[in-house]
């Protein structure tokens, strides 16, 4: 069973925290990583490919929109993750 990254990526820490999402799976707020420190480098978020990284997103929708559009394409260009039929 994967665990999860020591440091999730959010795009708002405080904001994340405010709104549960952090608490929801089981983190204090103190545990979040900035989105932008670990696309920086700042942060290494994942350091073993048994951890899993999480992305939680509270804000506008079409930020949430943009991440998953590059997170897609990354996936296609490197032949990872599945395809979903969502109207099958």
């Amino acid at each position: 069973m994967a665990c999860l990254s020591p440091a999730p990526g959010v795009d708002d820490r405080e904001l994340a925290a405010e709104a549960g999402a952090l608490a929801a799976a089981g983190l204090p707020a103190t545990a979040a990583t900035n989105l932008g420190d670990l696309l920086t480098g700042a942060h290494p978020g994942r350091t073993d490919p048994a951890t899993r990284s999480v992305y939680a997103p509270v804000g506008l929708p079409w930020q949430d929109l943009a991440l998953s559009w590059l997170a897609h394409g990354q996936a296609l260009k490197r032949g990872i993750g599945g395809r979903i039929d969502f109207l099958a």
